[in-house]
């Protein structure tokens, strides 16, 4: 007797998947493709999974073809855990990426061309089959790890957050192909961004790194503010203002239509130059009219395009890296998904605290859940480093790495100042009295620092200074300096979150996503955080701390 998928591939999985077109996701046991681990194969744990559009409508079986039951996730960032005998490329410990593709026939031209996500047999992520004698389903990142064939594995930059990056995955490539395939790159260019979802804020961010000038077009006034203000686009152009619209028409060298449900092509089209391109990447349920009169009489084009081959999925990944471009999402439990599908489908979302891009966490607390993102951007740090030596002395920015490095020898940061030397990212803009707010980051202690405060939460009741401080002696991460935290900070990456309950008189500090410690605050009626290196008692000669991803969370409804 044949042997059953499950019986003939027995490497045990777990996820959440939908079961009818209801949508809802439970709880589910299966089985993943290969035995142990195939020679070409790389076996992955999942780490975070961005939540896309397209889970939502194949959980609902709104295109029509979805193979119950089915796993969603297709931006999966995760750890190597096994290697088959023929992969090179990654080992195990290996942080990387699997997208929206697992599989093609890597015989045809389109394959042969690094268009893999263009193959007649191209195999999807999830709601797919493999090629196998038993063509075993395919189920996404919603679960604990996934097996899956070298080639459809990508490297993941060490400078990329992997739950914000995750989303780069489907979202990025989608808005970076069509630039580069459609020659939509060249610095001073305009382009136009139509609707600012998910996907939208990631054009909008991918197009500024290359130096285009970018105009957000939305049917949402409410956008404006998000789009100019937050993202840094150029300008504003609500479809529903004639004046505006007119007066817009024919100042857009390219177009990039985001907008998945069904609107007019008409006003986009007019607002071409001549030669101009408009490319659409999102997928309405329904057939769009387009009028053809514009298209001949300005010799403009149409045309459209899906994700992107491995190759070039890479290359954007690098991309993104080096400009620091990252999604703003929600991190959430897994079993807050079907209300977050429920917000997805109601819109109830912006990109501010994206449901659409959220990060799925295998664990028992997300530290941020709950939590929104503020707007965000080097405006809001004012340095502080000893008075007499300039800026570029004591500090660097670089490939989106703040260094902060301070003498024991160095003045203070004012000269009226009786503290010790410092050199610190304070965080300027988002000072607080109450509430329940939270500081992220990644951070990095090089080897040699020590007797030095790396991160506070300023303001307390007298005789204290601070709510917070964190210290480096010796190697290890210490509150104040009795507790120890960390006993071996030295020479890693680690995520910092501190949480402060002001009204509460509370503060949590985890590091990696483990609570590390739970104290009481000190009081005080203003308190502001701040990072980087801040000579205490027995400092060393030289201390340095390095900060990037760093963000100010605050709770919702406070």
């Amino acid at each position: 007797m044949a042997k059953s998928p499950e019986e003939e591939h027995p490497q045990k999985a777990f996820g959440w998947a939908a079961r009818d077109s209801s949508g809802i996701l439970s709880p589910f046991r299966f089985s993943r493709r290969c035995r142990e681990n195939a020679d070409d194969d790389v076996t992955i744990k999942v780490l975070f999974c961005g939540v896309c559009h397209s889970d939502l409508h194949s959980a609902k079986n709104e295109w029509g073809f979805t193979n119950f039951p089915v796993v969603p996730g297709h931006e999966i960032v995760g750890v190597v855990t096994h290697t088959g005998n023929n992969v090179e490329k990654f080992k195990v410990g290996d942080r990387v990426g699997v997208g929206v593709i697992v599989g093609s026939c890597m015989k045809c031209d389109t394959c042969q061309e690094d268009l893999e996500n263009y193959c007649p047999q191209v195999i999807y992520t999830y709601n797919s089959h493999h090629h196998d004698h038993d063509r075993t389903k395919t189920y996404g990142g919603y679960s604990d790890m996934i097996v899956v064939h070298h080639r459809y594995v990508l490297r993941f930059p060490d400078n990329l957050p992997p739950d914000a990056g995750a989303p780069l995955l489907c979202a990025g490539i989608t808005a970076y192909s069509p630039m580069k395939y459609y020659g939509m790159t060249e610095p001073g260019k305009h382009l136009g961004v139509a609707g600012l979802g998910g996907l939208g804020h990631i054009t909008v961010k991918i197009g500024k790194a290359f130096g285009l000038k970018v105009t957000v077009i939305s049917s949402s006034p409410a956008k404006e503010d998000e789009a100019i203000k937050t993202l840094g686009a150029d300008s504003f152009l609500l479809l529903s203002d004639p004046a505006k619209l007119k007066e817009a028409m024919g100042s857009m060298d390219y177009i990039i239509d985001t907008v998945s449900a069904v609107h007019a092509l008409a006003p986009l089209i007019g607002l071409l130059k001549l030669n101009g391109k408009l490319v659409t990447v999102g997928l309405p349920d329904k057939p769009l009219e387009l009028p053809i009169f514009p298209l001949v009489l300005g010799r403009k084009l149409v045309g459209g395009s899906d994700i992107g081959g491995m190759k070039e999925t890479q290359e954007m990944l690098d991309f993104c890296a080096k400009h620091n471009i990252t999604s703003d999402i929600e991190l959430i439990r897994m079993d807050y998904i079907n209300t977050a599908m429920e917000r997805l489908a109601k819109s109830d979302v912006s990109f501010l605290h994206v449901l659409l891009f959220q990060a799925l966490v295998w664990g028992s607390h997300v530290p941020t859940q709950g939590f929104v993102s503020l707007p965000f951007n080097r405006s809001y740090y004012h340095i502080q480093k000893p008075y007499d030596v300039p800026e570029n002395q004591r500090y660097s920015f670089i490939n989106g790495v703040h260094k902060c490095w301070v003498y024991s020898t160095d003045k203070p940061h004012t000269t009226t100042s009786q503290t010790l030397p410092r050199t610190e990212i304070a965080i300027q803009g988002y000072g607080y009295s109450s509430g329940v707010w939270e500081f992220e980051a990644d951070g990095y202690v090089p080897y040699g620092t020590s007797g030095v405060c790396i991160m506070q939460v300023f303001g307390a009741t007298a005789p204290h200074a601070t709510t917070l401080m964190l210290r480096v002696y010796n190697g290890s991460l210490t509150y104040y300096r009795e507790t120890v935290l960390v006993p071996d900070i030295y020479d890693k990456w680690f995520k910092l979150n501190v949480i402060h309950d002001v009204d509460a008189a509370k503060v949590k500090v985890y590091i990696d996503g483990r609570l590390k410690l739970e104290a009481d605050g000190r009081g005080g009626t203003s308190h502001a955080f701040k990072c980087g290196v801040y000579a205490q008692y027995n400092d060393s000669c030289y201390m340095e701390s390095r900060w990037k991803h760093i963000k100010v969370l605050r709770k919702c409804g406070h």
